[in-house]
């Protein structure tokens, strides 16, 4: 399973616009977003981060948004969710792609 680990360091450019995911696994075009009021608490950042979710859903990107607070007090469930999502996406690229290990 490749993950991109840096935050920032994956880029989707979406129709002359390039969104930067905080953790991104491009294999299965999920990306996973620690957020934080600083910077998304504002009606601003509310409608900017809303267009941006559904221009990165236009080109097949799936995002888990999480709270900063929310990875520290639960980090083994928030680590079994993604865990999770990865693996589905995974299967079902499988499935699509008829590829031999999902025939066995």
């Amino acid at each position: 399973m490749e993950v991109v680990q840096q935050r920032g360091s994956f880029r989707e450019p979406v129709v002359a616009k390039q969104y930067r995911v905080d953790f991104g696994v491009p294999h299965v075009r999920f990306g996973i977003e620690v957020d934080g009021l600083e910077v998304h608490g504002t009606r601003t950042a509310a409608i900017r981060d809303r267009v941006r979710r559904r221009d990165l859903r236009s080109v097949g990107w799936d995002l888990a948004e999480y709270t900063a607070a929310e990875i520290l007090r639960r980090p083994a469930t928030v680590a079994k969710e993604i865990t999770a999502e990865i693996r589905r996406r995974e299967k079902t690229l499988d499935a699509l792609a008829l590829r031999p290990s999902t025939l066995l």
